[in-house]
Order: C-alpha cells, then structure tokens, then sequence
C-alpha cells in the first residue's frame, strides 16, 4: 500500500482537476482496466468520489465481503454482493449506494468512457460497460454524465 501522503497528494490534485472541469462526483471502475481504479483507491474496486467528501469504494468478485475490513486507502467499504460472489452488477450496485447517499442530480465524470491521449490509449471506445454507464445514467440524470478519462490521465501523467 502507498502511503496515506501519496494518496493525499493523489486526491488533492483530482479534486484540483475535477474542479477545473466543474465535475461534482467521479465514478472509477475496475472492469477491464484497473490501473484507474488502483491509483485513486489502491485497491481494485468501484471508486465513488465526490470532490466534497470522503470517497466511497466497493470491492467485487471472490470474498469481498471479507475484503472490506481489510485496511485501505477509503474507510467508507462495502461489498458488491452479499457473500462475495465474482459475479457483479456494478451498475447497479452504484446506483443503488448513489441514490441511498444522495449522490443523484450531481455533474457525474465517468472513467474509462472513451480514450484520451495521456491514459487509455489501447481502447479508444472507452472500456466500461455500457450497461454499467446506462445504470448510473438512470440515477444521476444522463444529462449530468460526462467522460471523466481525462480528470485521471492528467492526474496520473506524473513524470
């Protein structure tokens, strides 16, 4: 695990960005692509990240529901499924904590909707699902979804 000053420094500089594009909550998938989602959480699950508050993130797939008291960057943990099951519903899963922590009608940057030129680069249509995307649609508004690939690529590009 990084240390609690790295991630400090990672968060203050997405927060820096999510501001410069007036993006109120940004949502980080681990599904095909979990270089993302491991630097916002160093840990590979759905990262919910309001730039207001404290990040929330959900572990999927085989003993997540064990996983969760395993110590982490977010303190705010919860399993996708109930017994810890591979198969997960992350569309609905974050809908569902979206709309009990009253993250709805909020300006929503979603990673991994296309491409970008710092992060990405080998799937240029993005790599969430669609079904995933249409789920937090639903529940946040479809004219609040914007593509958030760039908050992290710019994040992430340090050299």
């Amino acid at each position: 695990m990084f240390s609690l000053a790295e991630r400090d420094r990672r968060w203050a500089r997405i927060r820096e960005l999510m501001d410069e594009d007036g993006v109120d909550l940004l949502l980080v998938f681990p599904e095909a692509i979990t270089a993302d989602s491991l630097y916002i959480s160093d840990t590979q699950g759905v990262t919910i990240f309001p730039r207001d508050s404290d990040p929330v993130l959900i572990l999927g797939g085989e003993h997540s529901n064990y996983a969760v008291t395993q110590p982490s960057w977010v303190d705010d943990r919860l399993s996708a499924t109930e017994r810890g099951s591979t198969a997960v519903e992350y569309g609905a899963v974050v809908a569902r904590v979206l709309q009990q922590r009253g993250l709805t009608g909020r300006r929503t940057a979603i990673a991994g909707l296309s491409t970008d030129g710092l992060i990405s680069v080998r799937q240029p249509e993005g790599y969430v699902p669609y079904t995933t995307v249409k789920r937090v649609a639903e529940v946040v508004g479809p004219e609040n979804v914007v593509d958030g690939t760039s908050i992290l690529g710019r994040a992430r590009y340090v050299k």
